[in-house]
């Protein structure tokens, strides 16, 4: 359920920073927010990915986790990556696909259960 009011009071927050000057208040706003607004199962099947995701990241090496973290949470280059790790970009290229097929495994054992 909260995650519920969480989306509901981001999207409301959004809308608010983006309503056009003059705005009334007129209930179409309340119509056009209940439109956006993600349904509740997808926002439960989205939360249940991310705790399986997170879990199944506990299972991989330090150095992978790291690499897969700040590529893909962080948004860092490889070349950025590797100055980060001290290492090769090469070995960042390696443990972001050792991570990748590591995370593949995890998850769909995950989902076959």
């Amino acid at each position: 359920m909260r995650i519920v009011v969480n989306a509901a009071l981001k999207i409301a927050q959004r809308s608010a920073r983006q309503r056009p000057a003059g705005f009334d208040s007129d209930d179409s706003w309340w119509e056009d927010l209940a439109d956006e607004a993600e349904p509740v199962e997808g926002q439960v099947e989205s939360s249940e990915f991310q705790r399986h995701l997170w879990e199944s990241m506990q299972n991989l090496s330090p150095r992978q986790r790291a690499a897969i973290v700040q590529r893909y949470y962080l948004d860092m280059s490889e070349k950025e990556i590797a100055v980060e790790l001290e290492a090769a970009p090469g070995t960042v290229k390696w443990l972001l696909h050792a991570a990748r097929k590591n995370l593949r495994a995890l998850l769909s054992e995950r989902n076959e259960k």
